[in-house]
């Protein structure tokens, strides 16, 4: 009964969980040329459009504290971007499709762009160099950051949503047999 409560957080955890595996494994192919790819929105999809407020920003604060834990930024920025992320996805979900589309695309389109400049400022305060010097790799992962969540953010955001249709299939299945 209490797993049927909180299937959603959990699918939302695993996903979050199996994607950052993902995502620091293609960094580290990526590593020789110094890119790094990060995509904030995307964790924040389906906790945003999908879960009650309290769960989803459980979903966010916890995989923010893991990002925070695994990635080298200044000590808790996910933990704080991730859930003002979930806020305005959470904010705006009565005015996006359903099922996502292109209004939910270009809404973690241009949160993920502001999160990645807003890191992209913090993290250039200490820079020894100039940042002009650096500016052509910083336009270089934002637009491969942009581009990858363009490409599979709608894709993780129905996987989600599938797992739970499939895990409600399945509660079902197992009442009807017990009658």
């Amino acid at each position: 009964m209490l797993l049927r409560q909180y299937k959603g957080f959990l699918i939302a955890m695993l996903a979050n969980g199996f994607l950052s595996l993902a995502l620091t494994e293609l960094n580290h192919h990526l590593a020789g040329w110094s890119i790094t790819l990060l995509i904030p929105a995307i964790f924040v999809l389906y906790a945003g459009l999908t879960l009650d407020y309290l769960q989803g920003l459980t979903v966010c604060l916890l995989t923010g504290l893991f990002h925070d834990a695994a990635l080298p930024v200044p000590e808790g920025f996910f933990t704080l971007t991730l859930p003002t992320l979930h806020l305005a996805f959470h904010h705006f979900r009565s005015k996006l499709h359903k099922k996502g589309g292109l209004g939910t695309i270009l809404l973690a389109q241009t949160l993920n762009l502001g999160t990645l400049i807003l890191l992209h400022i913090s993290l250039s305060s200490g820079l020894t160099e100039s940042i002009v010097r650096h500016l052509p790799l910083i336009l270089l992962q934002l637009f491969l950051s942009q581009l990858l969540l363009f490409l599979i953010g709608l894709y993780f955001l129905d996987i989600q949503r599938k797992a739970v249709t499939l895990t409600r299939a399945r509660f079902v299945e197992a009442k009807g047999r017990s009658t």
